[in-house]
């Protein structure tokens, strides 16, 4: 598993990091997973174009985590696993579903459905040149 974890995003502080791998390159374009912990939970988000794209909830352990990165990693490769959703007329955001239908990660809000639906679509093919 390649993951990239990354300085401090918004909210988000560093955790460590991962030996394995760092950023990984799409298309000239890195495709980031930034894990931190706070609140005593592991949460990620994932960055792509300089765009937080998704952020996690909290996750009990850090391996709980890394297997959510996994899952988001295969299942953002298809739309219907990418539901739109609204909390009002100008709150529009989309979430990755799990297999089991539990949400992985959600987006940040945007004023138009149609901004949710460019930033999934931008999610989408970010993970499918990422080859995962």
């Amino acid at each position: 598993m390649a993951l990239a974890l990354a300085a401090t995003v918004g909210a988000l502080m560093p955790y460590g990091v991962v030996p394995e791998a760092m950023a990984e390159e799409t298309s000239a374009r890195k495709v980031e997973f930034i894990m931190s912990r706070f609140d005593g939970r592991f949460h990620f988000a994932l960055q792509y174009e300089d765009a937080i794209l998704l952020r996690s909830p909290g996750y009990a352990t850090k391996l709980a985590a890394l297997e959510a990165i996994e899952e988001v990693q295969a299942q953002s490769r298809r739309v219907k696993n990418l539901p739109l959703r609204s909390l009002a007329e100008d709150q529009h955001y989309f979430i990755v579903e799990g297999a089991a239908g539990d949400v992985l990660a959600t987006s940040p809000l945007y004023a138009t459905s149609d901004e949710a639906r460019e930033a999934r679509a931008r999610l989408k093919k970010a993970m499918v040149a990422h080859g995962k």
